[in-house]
């Protein structure tokens, strides 16, 4: 599989000939004054634009991610796509129950050591037709800060307890916290992962007030979006039937990545 170019390897090699073509005329032209400053200024930007890349999925910085649905050739629906993160948890047996009572598919995106935790709840998700992904086996705080083999074996890890507990395999990976590293980006690539991002950040876990919330989310619903939610809210649980809702009085239907 044939990786496409981030932002980040145009990035990096714009600043590599901007910063050699100042060693250049530094000491062909030594009488021009500023190009110390300027390179100071160039490396700042460099480093900024590297630290909220990370963080930021629609960016594609490190590495090219899913953040819509894909077109479809007819294009006659608009479609939407729930997807939970963190699972399975002491929540989602709530939100499955929803699902099942609307009849909506989404994707669960599951940490490895809860599907071993709550491996009934697991197969539940894969039962009632909805579609998972890999979310890292401990979804560590501190996860971010791992290297590239680090990284692998956290994949690796919640694949296998995937693949024991749920049978199947899955390839969509989802980063935890939303942080895309260049490490974790070269583990998804060596691992044949795809990297699934959204184009709808909810905030849930740090929501307070279900209105609130529920207008952040419809009022920002479009064709193709790819909705990031949690199964651990209980306020994501008490406005789900509000969107679901929602969602098909403006034509929506549900979808699930596969």
């Amino acid at each position: 599989m044939k990786m496409k170019q981030s932002k980040f390897f145009y990035v990096t090699l714009t600043a590599i000939v901007l910063f050699g073509l100042g060693l250049l005329i530094q000491f062909t032209m030594p009488q021009i004054h500023g190009l110390g400053v300027a390179g100071v200024c160039l490396l700042m930007l460099y480093i900024m634009l590297t630290a909220v890349g990370c963080s930021r999925v629609g960016w594609d910085y490190f590495i090219v991610s899913m953040n819509e649905l894909p077109a479809q050739q007819n294009g006659s629906s608009k479609r939407i796509a729930l997807t939970f993160d963190d699972g399975p948890t002491f929540n989602s047996a709530n939100i499955l129950d929803i699902l099942k009572q609307h009849n909506v598919p989404a994707t669960f995106f599951l940490v490895g050591q809860r599907v071993e935790q709550q491996p009934e709840l697991a197969r539940r998700m894969l039962a009632e037709g909805h579609s998972i992904g890999n979310h890292t086996q401990a979804h560590g705080h501190l996860i971010n800060f791992k290297e590239t083999k680090g990284m692998m074996d956290e994949i690796t890890a919640c694949n296998q307890a995937i693949e024991q507990h749920m049978g199947i395999q899955t390839t969509l990976f989802r980063a935890p916290h939303g942080v895309l590293t260049l490490h974790l980006s070269k583990a998804i690539h060596r691992l044949g992962m795809r990297s699934i991002g959204w184009n709808l950040r909810s905030f849930d876990t740090s929501a307070k007030d279900a209105d609130l919330l529920l207008h952040r989310i419809t009022s920002k619903l479009q064709n193709r979006a790819i909705i990031l939610l949690h199964d651990d809210c209980d306020i994501t649980a008490q406005i789900l039937p509000k969107i679901i809702e929602h969602a098909r009085a403006q034509g929506y239907e549900f979808d699930v990545i596969r």
